[in-house]
């Protein structure tokens, strides 16, 4: 008899800690010199007793989904392109049935699919935005629209861009920006956007910010490069990686705590 391999759960799980030459103190003051805020806009200044919660790793424990911010991102899941369609993308809109894409993106760029999974499910609204149905655009790249200024094929359009990641898509011209970035880097069809911008995701973690809590904070030169000030913004992060980790039967997961 057989059994196949989707219907038996291997979990691994593997724990490290790193150590920093300076004490936590330190860090702590480097941050509160920098421009820490208590809410995403950037409107509230954040106190220091809420940076001191958020940069400290033994106010997550192991089991939570705030834990996943120590979650490495430079090691692929290992996860099953069947399992990864079945119950992470059914249901969500363009990005349904695009499972092995993420899986391929994982494997060749040995990056974590379930973050770039949560991440294009965040960035995308479930597979449902426009850059994610697709643009067309004309032979430079420029969005094509018809007599009534909508967005459509027309006789000048030479490609439909897809872009699954927001890349370019500044909140000055979302689309406009985003479907030339798109059309920049070739992204014409929806594996080759997912894979593409799973590319262009790497050359952050490859700079050593290979968790979210090292985006967020930086412990190797606390207060450049971060990604944002918000001192939630890496916890914030982890309730879809959580959720998704939560759903799936066979996965490989290492965790990287200061």
């Amino acid at each position: 008899g057989y059994i196949h391999r989707n219907h038996v759960g291997t979990k691994a799980e593997f724990h490290k800690k790193t150590s920093y030459n300076y004490d936590y103190k330190a860090m702590v003051d480097i941050q509160m010199n920098g421009t820490p805020k208590a809410d995403g806009a950037g409107n509230v200044d954040a106190t220091r007793g809420q940076v001191e919660f958020y940069t400290n790793p033994l106010n997550f424990m192991k089991g939570t989904p705030e834990y996943f911010q120590f979650l490495v991102l430079s090691k692929a899941a290992g996860l099953d392109a069947y399992e990864v369609n079945e119950k992470l993308l059914n249901g969500k809109g363009v990005l349904q049935g695009m499972g092995q894409a993420f899986v391929d993106a994982g494997k060749r760029y040995n990056i974590n699919e379930v973050y770039l999974i949560a991440h294009a499910l965040h960035e995308t609204g479930n597979g449902n935005s426009t850059l994610a149905k697709g643009v067309p655009v004309d032979k430079n790249g420029k969005v094509t629209r018809n007599s009534k200024g909508e967005i459509a094929e027309t006789s000048k359009t030479e490609h439909i861009v897809y872009n699954m990641f927001g890349y370019g898509a500044y909140d000055s011209c979302p689309v406009e920006c985003g479907a030339k970035h798109a059309f920049d880097q070739g992204w014409f069809d929806l594996p080759t956007s997912i894979v593409g911008g799973a590319g262009n995701i790497v050359n952050y973690i490859n700079r050593g910010q290979d968790t979210l809590y090292k985006m967020k904070w930086n412990p190797v030169s606390p207060g450049y490069p971060q990604y944002a000030t918000h001192v939630q913004w890496a916890v914030i992060q982890t309730a879809n990686i959580y959720k998704i980790y939560s759903s799936l039967n066979s996965y490989s997961v290492e965790f990287d705590v200061p």
